[in-house]
């Protein structure tokens, strides 16, 4: 039986995978596909070896959370388990969420472009205490209730969204998504962490961001198809709302002539939010439990992505 790798890992993780009955191989060995039960990652020319009638491959482990890259009706319709990273960058993600809420609320985006021209003062700027703040997060699985968290110590008003609106702690007040305009109406800052589905592609588009406050600002660490990006850079032109900061985009890297880097009042990160010194290690805190269970009953433990939902 073959676990099928991705990327690498430390030889200490692929000896636990050897311990179960597994060799661990990666695509430039040389083995049979035919072996493959299990693979870590995925890659789209695997498809064809993977997919084929004698294959024996039974679960994909995804290396991040979200999955919306992976061909998820195939693996339905195969019988294929799948399995993703969620939770893994939840304390990262966060604080790259807070640098950003400071970045703005402080004013220090704004002083690092003076800084560039070598000008002083910023005599316009409004500063506002995050205590004042009434902020949406988007999305209340492990990212955005870690997010809310850290905000709620710091006086912040934290507003939650969900697909049905269920109540979660610690959020002050939950909603559904469908009533996400109308939050967005009486948010200071809406934060997008939802993954990407048919649901949720461009569902921040004009008529959201006309909802938004004029003082508001806008955070991605989500999906950047989630966005249209068009809309999204004429609001902030017209200066609709004050501030946007993006951490994904639809295509990525995002080409150096893209529009987006000369939008006005938008700082953009390079999808780096999510990245973690401890990555293999709480990887494999999920991955492993799943491995001795998945050896012994064919099941999962956690992390099982619903192939229909589409996380």
């Amino acid at each position: 039986m073959h676990i099928l790798l991705a990327r690498s890992f430390k030889q200490t993780f692929l000896d636990e995978m050897n311990a179960l009955g597994y060799d661990v191989v990666v695509d430039t060995d040389s083995f049979d596909w035919h072996d493959v039960q299990v693979t870590i990652g995925w890659k789209k020319e695997w498809e064809a070896p993977l997919f084929s009638k004698d294959s024996q491959l039974k679960w994909v482990h995804s290396i991040s959370a979200g999955v919306d890259t992976l061909p998820l009706s195939e693996f339905a319709s195969r019988g294929i388990l799948v399995s993703n990273a969620s939770g893994i960058h939840s304390e990262s993600i966060s604080d790259h969420v807070v640098g950003v809420l400071y970045m703005y609320t402080r004013q220090l985006f704004a002083a690092t472009l003076q800084q560039e021209t070598h000008q002083w003062g910023l005599d316009d700027a409004v500063f506002k205490p995050l205590s004042e703040l009434t902020v949406t997060i988007v999305g209340t699985g492990n990212i955005g209730t870690t997010l809310a968290h850290r905000l709620v110590p710091l006086g912040v008003t934290v507003f939650g969204i969900n697909r049905s609106g269920h109540a979660k702690e610690p959020f002050h007040e939950t909603f559904s998504l469908d009533q996400l305009h109308e939050v967005g109406r009486k948010s200071d800052i809406v934060i997008n962490i939802l993954p990407l589905t048919r649901q949720t592609t461009r569902l921040y588009d004009q008529a959201f961001f006309a909802t938004l406050q004029k003082h508001a600002a806008f955070i991605n660490v989500g999906r950047g198809e989630s966005v249209d990006e068009q809309a999204l850079s004429e609001a902030l032109t017209t200066e609709q709302f004050a501030f946007a900061s993006i951490d994904v985009a639809t295509t990525e890297p995002l080409p150096p002539d893209h529009f987006l880097w000369s939008t006005k009042h938008l700082m953009i990160t390079p999808h780096i939010s999510g990245y973690t010194p401890h990555f293999e290690t709480k990887f494999m805190e999920i991955f492993l439990p799943n491995l001795r269970e998945f050896t012994a009953s064919r099941t999962l433990v956690r992390n099982q992505v619903d192939l229909e939902q589409g996380y």
